[in-house]
């Protein structure tokens, strides 16, 4: 395991110093948004971990960089799911984004965040509903159990 580890590090520092990094062409990206060199990077970056924060500044390109990962996953693994955890205030803007950057056929679904009262098909006293956040971690395990 920590061999893997040091394996991947190495090739996220050469990623870093590369000058030529391309990616394939993705299909589901609309044409007309191209990645900068840094945003190739960052696709390069979240390819290759199956978990990743991309914490660049504000007005960047993280969300066309995230969509363009996902969709260069997707397109080889029509399965894949994306799950985006935003503020309430956010999720909108990523459901307009995702129809921005992307082709008709990636499409988006939003799921607001809400008591869970049953779990398992046992239905839990009030006192013990999950809400916001640990009903969001609730329904992450979910998601992850589900995605094989």
């Amino acid at each position: 395991m920590a061999h893997d580890a040091n394996e991947i590090y190495k090739k996220l520092v050469g990623i870093r110093k590369s000058k030529d990094l391309k990616l394939s062409p993705n299909p589901y990206l609309r044409p007309e948004y191209q990645l900068r060199y840094y945003q190739t990077q960052g696709v390069a970056h979240m390819y290759m971990v199956k978990r990743f924060v991309l914490g660049d500044d504000c007005g960047l390109g993280k969300t066309l960089t995230t969509l363009a990962t996902y969709t260069s996953i997707y397109s080889k693994r029509k399965e894949q799911k994306l799950m985006i955890i935003c503020p309430s205030s956010a999720m909108y803007q990523w459901q307009s984004e995702v129809k921005k950057f992307c082709t008709d056929d990636i499409t988006c679904q939003i799921v607001k965040s809400a008591d869970i009262k049953v779990i398992d098909g046992v239905k839990l006293k009030s006192k013990d509903y999950l809400k916001s956040f640990d009903a969001r971690e609730y329904l992450f395990k979910q998601f992850e159990k589900n995605d094989n």
